[in-house]
């Protein structure tokens, strides 16, 4: 993945399933997770995304949704995979950045089972946080990849004349 148009069309090639969602309340870990409020609401759906062909499990999502967001589950059970249209869709906000942070983590247990790995082995944790309007918070993805499973790809464009002129 190295932009955007990269993450929606991963998304199309896969499957996600919908294991589980609850109305939840932010608490100060969560709160710091998804850099909101404490005790703000929000809809947590509990996914999985799958591969189309093998219909490996490569990723264990938790996706937060703005509670206006709600009928985007609908949608998300009947096999959309394209979790960022649809909150655009049933938030009534468009996406104007998103942001993504990148960190290793040992796979949670409950990450694990879903995803057919040991508890504790190495993965990726990559979290999502996607910004409307005045830098509202519209939604955020808390994704967990067992090894082997993700690549990402980080690309950059450096402008002429910018940077340091030849020293190391």
């Amino acid at each position: 993945l190295s932009s955007l148009g990269d993450l929606m069309a991963y998304a199309q090639d896969t499957r996600l399933e919908v294991l589980g969602a609850r109305a939840i309340e932010a608490d100060a870990e969560l709160a710091h997770q998804l850099r909101c409020g404490l005790g703000e609401s929000w809809l947590e759906l509990n996914t999985c995304r799958k591969t189309l062909d093998t219909d490996e499990p490569i990723v264990h999502m938790r996706v937060f949704v703005r509670p206006e967001a709600h009928g985007l589950q609908r949608e998300l059970e009947e096999g959309q995979a394209w979790v960022f249209g649809l909150v655009e869709k049933y938030g009534g906000e468009r996406i104007l950045e998103a942001q993504q942070v990148v960190s290793s983590i040992a796979v949670p247990a409950q990450s694990a089972r879903v995803l057919g790995v040991k508890p504790k082995s190495p993965g990726l944790l990559v979290r999502r946080f996607y910004i409307g309007r005045n830098d509202r918070l519209l939604s955020v993805s808390i994704n967990v990849h067992p090894v082997g499973r993700f690549e990402l790809t980080t690309r950059w464009h450096l402008e002429e004349g910018v940077g340091g002129g030849g020293g190391a």
